[in-house]
């Protein structure tokens, strides 16, 4: 009798939504450099790495056809990025503060991709050469076929579908008119809340 009134479906357990690999959505550019040559770039400097990023881009580099570079040298920094020497240039590739810890700040006109990336839940990885930013690279969760079934007995329109994995993001796209207590700092929620 509730269910035809849902308008929106916070899922908590991830794991039944995507099938656990990455996956390069696309690749944003931040100048002349094109998507291919972004990705190619990354791909080199990330051939030898094994997380699940890394995988991610090696997949993407291989569905287009490009072959894999070889560089002359690498220093990878765990949880920030790698550093990739070939052909005497530099490429960098990792998160915002990796980039510009080494003093390459990142663009604005890359905002609105981060943005968008941010609200999807992907990875951001960025890719500079000779200390400029080429672009960005997302990499968000493969979804398996559990939402569209889940989809089919949701009204036809108006429905939204959210992971609560990414716990701040849910907020964003929930109708709020009460606020919540409890948390601080916290959106309101909506008025009434339906726990399965």
């Amino acid at each position: 009798q509730v269910l035809p009134r849902v308008d929106t479906v916070v899922f908590d357990k991830t794991g039944t939504l995507t099938l656990g690999q990455l996956r390069v959505s696309r690749v944003h550019t931040a100048g002349a450099a094109g998507e291919d040559e972004i990705l190619a770039c990354a791909a080199a400097a990330e051939h030898r790495q094994t997380h699940p990023v890394a995988l991610a881009i090696l997949d993407e580099a291989e569905h287009r056809g490009q072959i894999v570079s070889k560089i002359d040298g690498a220093d990878y920094e765990i949880g920030f990025g790698i550093t990739a020497r070939a052909a005497g240039r530099t490429v960098r590739v990792g998160s915002r503060r990796f980039l510009e810890g080494h003093g390459t700040p990142v663009p604005g006109s890359l905002a609105a991709a981060e943005r968008d990336s941010h609200e999807q839940g992907s990875s951001l990885v960025y890719v500079a050469r000779d200390e400029e930013v080429l672009g960005l690279i997302p990499a968000g969760m493969m979804p398996n076929s559990v939402p569209a079934s889940a989809s089919s007995v949701m009204p036809s329109s108006g429905s939204r579908f959210c992971s609560g994995a990414a716990f701040s993001r849910v907020f964003a796209c929930l109708p709020f008119t009460e606020p919540i207590s409890g948390l601080e700092g916290a959106p309101p929620l909506p008025l009434s809340l339906i726990h399965i």
